[in-house]
């Protein structure tokens, strides 16, 4: 892990790449019109890279973890909104396609991210590692690349 700020992790730019992504769409795109669903878009992309973000600067891997958990839920939502976007015929199918990828991306790398966080420390103190891995139990991220 060992990034000096949030910005060179990959999860953070890749969530970053997707919001830029999306923003695009929204400018250039019948999706403009249909305020709720660019509403929703546009919030599920952008909270990606803000709970990656907010969880770097938590006190503790727990608090960190529960955040990148936020910032997958929100890559999730984003690439729902994708497909419904296509289905209501606001984007072509390349463009949903190109939000896919990357949002898989985004997911591929914010496992990562919460992998190394689960990573006991190099020297523990007794139980320490027990307890946090205990507590967070995560659930297999299903890499989708």
């Amino acid at each position: 892990m060992g990034a000096k700020d949030f910005t060179a992790l990959d999860a953070w730019q890749l969530s970053h790449e997707l919001q830029a992504l999306i923003v695009a769409l929204l400018q250039h795109s019948a999706l403009a019109t249909d305020r709720i669903l660019c509403d929703q878009l546009q919030d599920a992309a952008a909270s990606s890279p803000r709970h990656i973000a907010e969880g770097y600067g938590r006190s503790s891997a727990v608090e960190y973890a529960q955040f990148l958990r936020f910032a997958l839920g929100s890559l999730a939502e984003t690439r729902n909104h994708l497909i419904d976007a296509r289905n209501r015929g606001y984007i072509t199918e390349d463009e949903r396609e190109r939000g896919d990828r990357l949002a898989r991306q985004a997911i591929g790398a914010t496992c990562d991210l919460r992998s190394a966080l689960r990573a006991p420390p190099r020297q523990p103190a007794a139980g320490a590692a027990r307890r946090v891995s205990s507590w967070i139990n995560f659930r297999d991220c299903g890499r989708q690349a």
